[in-house]
Parts: structure tokens; sequence; C-alpha cells
């Protein structure tokens, strides 16, 4: 992060410390704030008991996928709220800012990306349209592969 996303960062947990009540700015409000700075804005949305459990079925191969890697990022948070767009999400960042990316990485985000649709197909038999952005996510990988 940049001095504006630190203080951005800063400002946004203070806000969360303030809306739970909080004398001070705690690890706790800081974590919240940095989740809905990276992942959104939670969502209140009601969902069926299946859309949830084939979500929670998404986001656990995405973070299974994600853990097995060697060469990828370590997973920090799995949720089946939703955020933004997403109805969940699986987060993984580096340890460390990465310049120079191997293709053993890159293949691996790749596989990450495509692990939340091995489970939809193994135990619903099918998949839906919740993989939509991890397929363009793919793609985005595989033309930077292609063209750098």
């Amino acid at each position: 992060m940049v001095g504006a996303d630190l203080a951005n960062l800063v400002n946004e947990a203070a806000l969360m410390a303030a809306r739970r009540g909080h004398d001070r700015v705690t690890h706790s409000d800081f974590t919240g704030a940095l989740e809905r700075i990276v992942l959104g804005a939670e969502r209140k949305i009601m969902l069926s008991i299946d859309d949830r459990r084939r979500i929670a079925y998404h986001e656990a191969g995405h973070a299974l996928i994600g853990m097995l890697q060697e060469a990828g990022d370590p997973v920090r948070k799995v949720s089946i709220i939703r955020r933004g767009r997403a109805l969940g999400v699986t987060f993984q960042s580096p340890i460390s800012d990465r310049y120079g990316m191997i293709e053993t990485y890159l293949r691996g985000r790749v596989t990450g990306a495509l692990g939340g649709r091995a489970p939809e197909l193994l135990v619903f038999g099918d998949h839906t349209t919740g993989a939509e952005s991890d397929l363009e996510e793919c793609t985005a990988i595989a033309r930077q592969m292609v063209g750098r």
C-alpha cells in the first residue's frame, strides 16, 4: 500500500470502530477495514440454504487448491458472506511483493481459480454462473502469459 492507501485504511478502521461502539481502534477494526477495502462492502441478502451450501463448496474448492499449490499465495480468508458482486470469496495474498512471476505460480493461479468449479460438478453435477469471475480471471492470466 502507498501512503494514501494506508490513510484510507486508518480512516476506514476508525469508522468501523465508531460503528462498533469501540472507544479506540482495535486489530479487528483494522482487519474489517482491510476486508472492506480489498473485498468490498458486505451486502446483506437472503440466500437459500441450497445456495449457501453450493457457495460454501465452491469457496472450499478454491481454498483447498490454494493451500495445496506450492508456488501459490497463502489463503488468508474464506467467506460465504456476499461482498460486492461476489457471493463468496477466497482471499489469497502474497507474503511479500512479487515483481517477476514464474510460470508455475501463474499456472497455480489458474488452477486455483478453477478450483471452485470442481466441487460444484462433483457434488451437484453441474456448474453455476457463480464461476463467471473465476473464468474471467483465468482468461486474463492466460492472455498475459501468452502476451508477455
